[in-house]
């Protein structure tokens, strides 16, 4: 009884309810809607809404009322979802006799993601990029009026600076990896990963972004004389063999970035999940203190590495909100 009463308290004070067609599974007894970290939504704000918790493996189905000016992409039991006009929107996301219903108001302002200080470019996509399609990369936070842009590897990318917009246009030739730095001629400089390929790679597979909210578990070791850093998601994805898209390339001898691009899953839903995973080795590390950077989520994360003359590695990583190393010493 004083559990029907706490859940009843709860819903009536975040103002969604759940409700059945017929009887809600004992074992559904939870099945929540919720939104993370979101409060007064902006129109192209992403909002990101998961039914029940990670361990649903049944389809979800999700519809949005009015089904105009709005853009869904679902992923197991999450939703992300963008709203292109002010309204209110009626979220309902269904799950055999079970479902539930949240009602989402966008305010007429458009959002403008907050990247604090630190420079840092955006794209509308990192990832499923074809040959020959041009992609826009914006750089902000940068102090000088004129930006520069390079690409590795070089061959066959073309580049288009508008230094008005402070924009990058790229147009790639070739499928792979590619590290995409933009500077502002003076000490500001940041750089993501992308990748391009074919619409026939992997069709089997889905990519997509990191889920609103995931974070990231990163696990140093030591193979070979080289340090291996193996990562997992908080969240759970699709499926129980998810891989994480990252690259560790760089251009810069000194310096050791991993870029965390999103994560490739199954089109279908799967009977068991897990987080998704992956493992980067970095390249030698060399006597000293060295610049250790993270690119995760439109974010940029900075810390070093530092290698003794005694062969002591150790990470200084001071910010754990998103990403956490352990252990910091090898």
């Amino acid at each position: 009884m004083k559990y029907i009463k706490l859940t009843i308290a709860l819903l009536l004070s975040i103002t969604f309810s759940i409700s059945c067609k017929k009887a809600i599974p004992e074992d559904l007894g939870k099945t929540l809607l919720f939104k993370e970290n979101i409060s007064n939504v902006k129109k192209g704000e992403p909002v990101s809404v998961t039914f029940g918790d990670d361990n649903v493996t049944a389809k979800i189905d999700w519809t949005i009322s009015p089904t105009t000016n709005s853009t869904i992409k679902t992923i197991a039991n999450n939703a992300t979802i963008t709203f292109d006009e002010a309204g209110t929107y009626t979220i309902t996301a269904t799950m055999g006799n079970v479902y539930s219903i949240y009602n989402i108001m966008v305010d007429d302002i458009n959002y403008t993601p907050d990247f604090g200080t630190n420079s840092t470019m955006v794209a509308p996509k990192f990832f499923n990029i074809r040959p020959n399609e041009p992609v826009t990369f914006t750089a902000y936070n940068t102090t000088n009026g004129i930006i520069g842009c390079t690409a590795f590897p070089a061959t066959g990318v073309q580049i288009s600076v508008n230094n008005n917009k402070k924009t990058a246009t790229l147009i790639f030739d070739n499928i792979g990896f590619y590290a995409i730095y933009i500077n502002d001629g003076l000490v500001n400089y940041t750089r993501r990963s992308i990748i391009v390929d074919s619409p026939n790679t992997n069709i089997s597979l889905q990519n997509t972004d990191f889920f609103l909210g995931d974070k990231l578990q990163l696990t140093p070791s030591l193979q070979a004389g080289k340090i291996v850093i193996s990562a997992q998601t908080s969240r759970k994805y699709n499926c129980n063999n998810d891989i994480i898209l990252s690259s560790s390339i760089s251009s810069l001898p000194n310096e050791y970035q991993i870029d965390y691009v999103g994560v490739s899953t199954s089109h279908t839903t799967c009977s068991v999940r897990n987080v998704a995973t992956c493992v980067n080795n970095l390249k030698p590390v060399k006597v000293g203190i060295h610049p250790f950077i993270i690119s995760f989520q439109n974010k940029t994360f900075k810390g070093t590495i530092a290698l003794t003359a005694t062969g002591k590695y150790t990470f200084d990583w001071k910010d754990n909100s998103e990403i956490s190393i352990f252990p910091t010493t090898l």
